[in-house]
C-alpha cells in the first residue's frame, strides 16, 4: 500500500517557547522521512528568513492574519503537495505514531481523521479521556476533503474549530478514529 505524503501545519503568534516541543514531537514520528512535512507561520514576524530544518520550515509574516482559520487555509496552501494535512498545534504534544495513526485511520476509512481517546493535563496530571466535540489539535484530515469544503470557513468565532470539525466530519460521511488502531497519539 503507497502511503501518502503528510504535511503537518501550524499556527503560531509570539509563542516561541512551544516550538521546540513541537518540532521534537515532528522529528520523533515514526512515518517515512521522506513523506512528512512540518509547515509553521509565524504572523509576528519573530523568525525572520531562513528558520528551517530537517523537513520543517517556518515562515513568517510581519502582517497579522486576520483569523486562524484563515491561517490553517494558507498553511494548507502552502503545503500543496501533500496528500493528507494533520493539525499541529504549537503548545501540544504528539507521540511517535500520530501521524502513522492518522494514516491508518484515513485509509481504512473516509476524508476526516479524529481520536476518540486522547491524553490530557486539564486536571493537573495526564489522564486519558474522551475527545468527543473537543481536541482541534489532534485532527487529520485529507487534502481533497479540504478542498471540497472550501477549506476552514473563515470566521471571527472562538468556536472555529468546533465548527469546522463539524464541517469536514459531515463533508467526509462520518469520521475515521486512529485509536482503533493505535493508542491515544495526542
Amino acid at each position: 500500500m503507497k502511503l501518502p505524503r503528510v504535511a503537518w501545519i501550524t499556527p503560531t503568534y509570539k509563542r516561541p517557547q512551544h516550538l521546540p516541543n513541537l518540532i521534537a514531537c515532528f522529528l520523533a514520528q515514526d512515518y517515512p522521512r521522506e513523506l512528512l512535512r512540518l509547515h509553521i507561520l509565524d504572523d509576528a514576524n519573530q523568525y525572520g528568513r531562513g528558520c528551517a530544518g530537517d523537513r520543517w520550515r517556518v515562515t513568517s509574516y510581519a502582517d497579522r492574519v486576520h483569523s486562524l482559520p484563515a491561517k490553517f487555509n494558507w498553511l494548507c496552501r502552502i503545503a500543496r503537495n501533500a496528500d493528507v494535512i494533520v493539525v499541529a498545534e504549537d503548545d501540544d504534544s504528539f507521540l511517535p505514531w500520530h501521524t502513522l495513526a492518522h494514516v491508518t485511520a484515513l485509509q481504512h476509512g473516509g476524508g476526516f481523521s479524529k481520536p476518540s481517546r486522547v491524553f490530557s493535563d486539564y486536571p493537573g496530571h495526564v489522564v486519558e479521556e474522551p475527545a468527543a466535540g473537543r481536541f482541534h489539535g489532534s485532527i487529520a484530515l485529507r487534502r481533497e476533503l479540504w478542498l471540497r469544503c472550501g477549506g476552514w470557513p473563515d470566521t471571527q468565532r472562538a468556536d472555529f474549530d468546533q465548527h469546522a470539525m463539524r464541517v469536514f466530519e459531515t463533508a467526509a460521511g462520518g469520521v475515521c478514529d486512529p485509536c482503533e488502531a493505535f493508542p491515544p497519539s495526542y
